[in-house]
């Protein structure tokens, strides 16, 4: 971690604070960027944690269609891309960069890394977990893997 020279994070809260805590051991200034936040699934609000795991899995089975009223999985992979492009235009000299978000946009990014449809199947399991790939040829280093290693 300690090559990482600059943190851009979606400016919602648990993305936040996974950049705070990255900002307080390196001294870097996290940026915040609009186009890195969650799916928009503002239709639904709060849902139990069965019903959001229902929905979600549709969300990633179906990516053409807006599931229960929530933004398009393909919609946000784009959304996503485009601001993570950005990320690496303003990076370009940076040896590591720490980009902090929700697994659901962690997950459609990596579908496009990889090349692969959206799909449920690469959800990453269990909560707290990253992947690494190079820039600016996007290739993929590793997929998910806890945090905590």
């Amino acid at each position: 971690m300690r090559e990482v020279e600059a943190i851009y994070s979606s400016s919602e809260r648990k993305a936040r604070d996974l950049a705070e805590i990255i900002s307080a051991t390196l001294s870097i200034a996290p940026r915040y960027l609009d186009g890195l936040c969650e799916i928009d699934r503002t239709s639904t609000g709060f849902l139990e944690a069965k019903d959001h795991e229902a929905t979600a899995n549709a969300f990633f089975a179906h990516p053409q269609v807006s599931i229960s009223g929530w933004e398009r999985a393909t919609d946000a992979q784009a959304r996503i891309a485009a601001a993570i492009g950005s990320v690496i235009d303003e990076t370009r000299e940076a040896r590591a960069v720490a980009v902090c978000g929700h697994g659901g946009v962690g997950t459609l990014y990596l579908c496009k890394l990889k090349g692969v449809a959206i799909s449920p199947d690469e959800q990453q399991r269990g909560m707290g977990n990253y992947y690494a790939f190079e820039t600016p040829s996007l290739r993929l280093i590793h997929g998910w893997r806890p945090i905590d290693d």
